[in-house]
């Protein structure tokens, strides 16, 4: 993390997202930013990038269970592995939390 953001996660993950879809955004067309991680940081800067830059993609977040044990996260990504490319088809933003 860039001593800039020290100490304000949310601020450097905001800007990370900036930074990641202005440099897709110039030379494609985005229909899809997505996310998923079991940070509820992730989750809130997604949809506040989304937000400030105004985006005409959708914005699609899967947030995980936190400090998941292996076998509950290899579940859960296995969960998400089947569901994702429903989930990038969808015309809709998604805010969705994983618990098993």
């Amino acid at each position: 993390i860039n001593a800039e953001y020290m100490g304000d996660q949310l601020k450097w993950k905001v800007n990370a997202f900036i930074k990641i879809v202005s440099l897709s955004n110039s030379s494609l067309t985005l229909r899809n930013v997505f996310s998923f991680g079991d940070s509820q940081l992730e989750r809130e800067a997604l949809f506040t990038v989304a937000r400030l830059l105004q985006l005409s993609s959708y914005s699609k977040s899967v947030k995980l269970m936190e400090s998941s044990n292996a076998q509950t996260l290899k579940k859960q990504i296995a969960l998400l592995h089947v569901n994702v490319e429903s989930l990038l088809m969808q015309e809709n933003d998604i805010d969705l939390v994983i618990t098993i």
